[in-house]
Parts: C-alpha cells; structure tokens; sequence
C-alpha cells in the first residue's frame, strides 16, 4: 500500500453453512472409505462451528443435527433444494477437474483439400 493511502472498504455478503457445506447422496456415502466419512463429519461440524462464530449461521441444518446425532448425512437427492434453503452459490469446477469445454473444432477439409485453411 502507498504511504499516505487508505484501505478501501471490501464489502462482502455474509457467509452461510450452505456455501461451504457437500452433500452425499446415499450412494455416494456408501462408496466412502471409514476415514473418509470421519473426515467428513470432522470438517463438516468445524465448518459449522466456524460460521456459527461469525454468527450468520442461522437455524442449525439437517446434516449437522443428523451428524450430530451419529446417523449418516445424506440428504436424499443433493441438487433438489431443501425447504427454506437459500439457492447454492454458482457451480465452480474442482481443481484438478478438468477445464472448461473447448470451442468447437472446425469441420473436416472437403475431399481433395488437406486443409480447412485457406493457403492464400
């Protein structure tokens, strides 16, 4: 920062458990190793421990009171929102998935032309 500059203000929307939270699907959480569904749990209640401490955290979700009675937390179908569920932050792609479509290739040369670029 310059000398003699003040910060500027980052106004930001307050976070919510539904940002940060994953869902399983029954059949997802089956396929996962017991460490797996450990980690899980552990992440899943600090995340919401963490949000309740920013104090935008709001009524307690049906994954946490599920985790926290010891039942397995999936929610049934994960992309149909739950009642009173604010809408999901746009999709973002993982790291390491993969990268956006690429554009369209061009179409084939037609027959007797080895290529689709005009050779001017």
């Amino acid at each position: 920062m310059a000398a003699g500059t003040a910060p500027q203000a980052v106004f930001q929307e307050p976070v919510t458990f539904e940002d940060v939270a994953v869902y399983f699907s029954a059949e997802e959480w089956r396929g996962l190793a017991g460490w797996q569904r450990g980690l899980y749990r552990e992440m899943m209640m600090e995340n919401y421990q963490l949000i309740a401490s920013l104090g935008s955290a709001g009524p307690k979700p049906e994954v946490v009171l599920k985790l926290e009675r010891g039942e397995e937390p999936h929610l049934g179908d994960p992309l149909r929102p739950r009642e009173g569920a604010r809408k999901p932050p746009a999709q973002r792609t993982p790291p390491g998935a993969g990268s956006p479509a690429a554009p369209p290739r061009p179409p084939p040369p037609p027959r007797g032309r080895s290529s689709p670029w005009p050779t001017g």
